[in-house]
């Protein structure tokens, strides 16, 4: 059966091409963001899936809250430790962090942040409070805090079976998987597939998903694109400009 993908890179579309055949299955998405546009996990949510989203902007928690009123949202920033730290929040984007020196590198680029503090937890807190249940994907998009959150994820033996990474520096291409993926790897995972944004792992306990990964998105995954998609606007600016000509 074929989805509707919303994800800004087609990652929903490699994820249902790996895991469609679970029914009712359970993600957490890090750095989730908003309920619809860019969003990895609405698709799975339109068909059955269910799961947890980590997301420390207070407006899009709140959207998210409003939108998916049956899973869970965590207003929270995920790291190395629980507590409390510093977040530098951008309006209405993706580029919001808890990194100060990208906030000021944005700030440099006349977008405005907003300092906030926001509550801290660690993937082995968020782990431990799902007794048996399978964790199928779990997403990290974290604008540069990627080695902090994998830091935080130390004695769980929780393995999720499918591991997404966004791996470039904040609206870049450059690569930064080096500084972090050792943390994945020594978890027995295994690197798959990368989008020119994400790197994909999968769990050695799964080693029948790498298949999944042989071929980027493409005709023979049934897919259609969401009217809020990046191509879809970016098809739609391409035929008015056609129009007008």
């Amino acid at each position: 059966m074929g989805i509707i993908s919303y994800a800004q890179n087609f990652e929903d579309v490699m994820l249902w091409r790996c895991l469609g055949h679970v029914k009712n299955g359970f993600y957490i998405d890090v750095g989730a963001h908003h309920p619809v546009d860019d969003s990895v996990s609405l698709a799975f949510y339109e068909n059955g899936w269910r799961g947890l989203h980590v997301e420390p902007s207070e407006f899009y928690s709140q959207l998210l809250k409003k939108y998916r009123p049956d899973e869970i949202t965590l207003t929270k920033l995920l790291s190395d430790k629980n507590g409390a730290s510093h977040f530098f929040e951008i309006a209405e984007s993706g580029l919001s962090t808890g990194i100060e020196n990208i906030a000021i590198e944005h700030q440099k680029k006349g977008y405005i942040t907003v300092t906030k503090e926001v509550e801290t937890i660690t993937l082995d807190s968020i782990f431990a409070d799902f007794g048996d249940i399978q964790v199928h994907w779990l997403k990290i998009d974290v604008e540069g805090m990627e080695k902090l959150v994998l830091s935080g994820w130390r004695e769980s033996a929780y393995r999720p079976w499918v591991i997404l990474i966004e791996s470039t520096y904040p609206n870049s291409q450059v690569e930064t998987h080096e500084d972090w993926e050792k943390l994945v790897i020594e978890k027995s995972y295994k690197f798959v597939y990368f989008d020119g944004l994400n790197r994909y792992y999968i769990s050695k306990q799964h080693p029948e998903l790498e298949k999944s990964f042989s071929t980027p998105p493409n005709i023979f995954d049934d897919f259609t694109i969401a009217p809020s998609s990046p191509y879809a606007c970016k098809l739609r600016s391409a035929s008015l400009e056609s129009n007008n000509k």
